[in-house]
This record gives C-alpha cells, structure tokens and sequence, in this order.
C-alpha cells in the first residue's frame, strides 16, 4: 500500500490575501508535493515517498526560511540525498538579482521606488517575489539595472490594497521599506 508522507505546518499568520495565496502555490509549484490541504489552521503538504530531489529540498527550505518555519521538519528527507549535503541550514540566500548593467537609467527613475540587492533562497522564491510583484496593480513597471530594482508607482496612484501588499513584500524580502513610507500618503482608497 502506498503511504504518503506529509509535512505539518503550524497556523502562519499572512498579512496579505496575496501573500497566503502565493505561499500557499509555492509549495504547489514544487514537483515533489503530491497535494497541499488546510486543515484547522495547519498546513499539511504531502510527498509520494521520502525521495524528495536535491532541487525540491532547495525550494522547501527556501519557503521555510522565507516564512521562518522550523527548517528541522526536512530532516525527514536527508535519507534520500547524499549526507554530506546541508540544505542551507545557516539560513543564508543562495543569490541576489543581477541584471544587465549599463549607463541607461529607466524613464521613469525621478520618481522610481529603488530596490537595492534582493537576496533570493531558491530560484522559485525569486520567481515568486517577481509574480507577487506583477500582481500589484499600482506597480505599473518595474526595470533592472545591476543589483537594482526600479519600480514605476505614479504620484497619487497607488491603492491602500496595494501599498499593503507591497510593503509585505518588502518586508519578507527584506527591501528597505523606507521609500514605501511617502507612498503612505499617497494612498487612495479601493
């Protein structure tokens, strides 16, 4: 009979419908996980078996540590890989954004939002960072030049809905959330 393995995951708490809709995909986007289920508050994320690949545990150790869940729950999974390999259990990223450089700065740069070095777990919490980003209305345009980001956000144009949002994101990314501030009064109701 095949037993599948699960992962329980105590109650997070998410600032954003955003943030726990795209958490939640993130384990979805995982080619180990077989299914992803709430139930009373927790989180349960079931695997086929405890073969999980080197690039799946990156992802889920990336999610851990991007949402400070206890990284010691992957223990379970050590078996199937090679022993002398650590899923970065220092916690430290694995690579930050670089774009091409160049002396041309985005059109839109007087009144851009910069975004210094965004540090990155895994590949997929990149591309999560960068969905989260998209979906947010207010962010007209975003360009990358070296290690920054730009973002276009025109004066008056930005929802509280997507300030919320945008702020979450800086602050799980740890993006200096200090520009976000002047964006505060701008905001406009939904």
């Amino acid at each position: 009979m095949d037993q599948k393995i699960c992962l329980t995951i105590k109650p997070i708490s998410h600032s954003t419908p955003k943030e726990e809709k795209l958490f939640l995909e993130w384990f979805q986007k995982i080619p180990s996980v077989t299914d992803v289920a709430q139930q009373d508050g927790n989180i349960h994320i079931f695997f086929a078996d405890k073969e999980v690949p080197e690039d799946d545990l990156h992802d889920l150790s990336a999610v851990f540590y991007r949402f400070n869940i206890d990284i010691k729950q992957l223990n379970l999974f050590l078996d199937s890989i090679e022993k002398d390999w650590q899923f970065r259990q220092d916690g430290n990223p694995n690579h930050h954004n670089m774009w091409p450089g160049g002396d041309k700065k985005p059109a839109f740069i007087k009144n851009a939002i910069v975004c210094g070095k965004i540090d990155y777990f895994s590949y997929l919490d990149e591309d999560l960072f960068f969905i989260w980003l998209r979906s947010i209305p207010s962010v007209i345009e975003h360009e990358g030049i070296r290690e920054k980001l730009y973002l276009h956000i025109p004066k008056g144009n930005i929802t509280e809905e997507d300030f919320a949002e945008l702020m979450r994101l800086f602050e799980l990314y740890k993006v200096d959330t200090k520009q976000l501030k002047k964006l505060q009064s701008q905001t406009r109701s939904c």
